[in-house]
């Protein structure tokens, strides 16, 4: 693995555009990001999560792409850039997931 900002380079896996990895720093906190583009067997993955991670750190792919959650639910919360609730008010009920990267409805 090398990094290099936010884009991290992990060698021999083999991941789909956008699929979601997890980065494991040090500590053993586990660090969101999302397959860049891949080149032979290096694969370059864009850091989600601020994080530190190292060469040797355990990277797991989650076989999933990004998802965004909608609905009337998510009137007054608060969340990130990942869809993760912010606001001390619980896991999100009620909620459709809709994928990250998808073509745009017709008018």
């Amino acid at each position: 693995m090398r990094s290099s900002g936010e884009i991290v380079t992990v060698a021999g896996m083999n991941l789909r555009p956008r699929e979601l990895v997890s980065l494991e720093d040090p500590t053993g906190r586990l660090i969101a990001a999302e397959c860049a583009g891949s080149a032979g067997r290096n694969v370059s993955v864009a850091m989600l999560d601020r994080g530190t991670v190292a060469a040797g750190a355990r990277v797991v792919a989650t076989g999933r792409i990004a998802q965004a959650p909608s609905g009337r639910a998510l009137l007054g919360r608060v969340l990130d850039g990942l869809g993760r609730p912010m606001d001390g008010l619980g896991d999100l009920q009620g909620v459709r997931w809709s994928p990250g990267h998808a073509e745009p409805p017709h008018p």
